[in-house]
């Protein structure tokens, strides 16, 4: 079981916000009130499930709408932001071949992500959606309602429902210690990945070869 962002592809909010050529630096916005923004922004749209297929357009949209006016950008700043900020969605290196390789030793995959319809819908598009088809493997705190540290469990009480085998056997890997923890609390093992890292693909395998999920 993956996260998304930080694992297989590069975190979008915090490259974005804050890198070189990122919106702090092209709109001289100061940093300490675009990462309450942001944070504010995540509380609005990382628990909201898109219920046609228009509306992960449609958020985002209103995302960037909510963002100008707290910044008070003009309006024709949006198609820029939008623009930007997929120029900040990309794939972290060799996890594409390396899930290429456990599905072939038909190892069940699934995803579970704190995460937004559409940076999702982006991370996908960078060629992961052949790997989760299954909509019920599938694990959003968009679609759930709560998010992976949430008291409630309700995440991995989705996961557990969505998985062929025991949860003792569900490998969670993610690059946040405390969601490493809620997995582990809920019976399963954890692998904290090393975030956006270039070389994260290998050691994963690495330790996925040790474990005898990959011959």
């Amino acid at each position: 079981m993956f996260d998304v962002g930080g694992v297989l592809a590069h975190d979008v909010w915090e490259h974005f916000f804050c890198d070189k050529d990122g919106i702090s630096e092209k709109y001289c916005l100061d940093r300490g009130q675009l990462d309450a923004v942001g944070r504010l922004l995540w509380e609005v749209f990382a628990y909201r499930r898109a219920t046609q297929p228009g509306d992960p357009d449609k958020f985002e949209k209103e995302y960037w709408n909510y963002f100008i006016k707290a910044f008070e950008l003009e309006e024709c700043a949006r198609d820029d932001l939008m623009n930007r900020s997929h120029k900040f969605i990309r794939p972290v290196e060799g996890m594409d071949r390396l899930l290429a390789k456990l599905e072939q030793q038909h190892v069940d995959l699934l995803l579970c992500s704190n995460n937004n319809e559409f940076w999702f819908k982006r991370q996908m598009d960078l060629g992961f959606h052949k790997f989760f088809q299954d909509e019920n493997k599938v694990i959003l705190s968009c679609r759930i309602g709560v998010s992976k540290s949430d008291d409630s469990g309700k995440m991995f009480c989705a996961v557990r429902d969505a998985l062929n085998g025991d949860v003792k056997d569900c490998i969670f890997v993610d690059d946040r210690g405390k969601n490493i923890k809620c997995a582990v609390g809920h019976g399963m093992t954890g692998i904290l990945f090393p975030r956006d890292a270039e070389y994260g693909a290998r050691y994963l395998e690495f330790l996925l070869r040790k474990m005898g999920f990959l011959m």
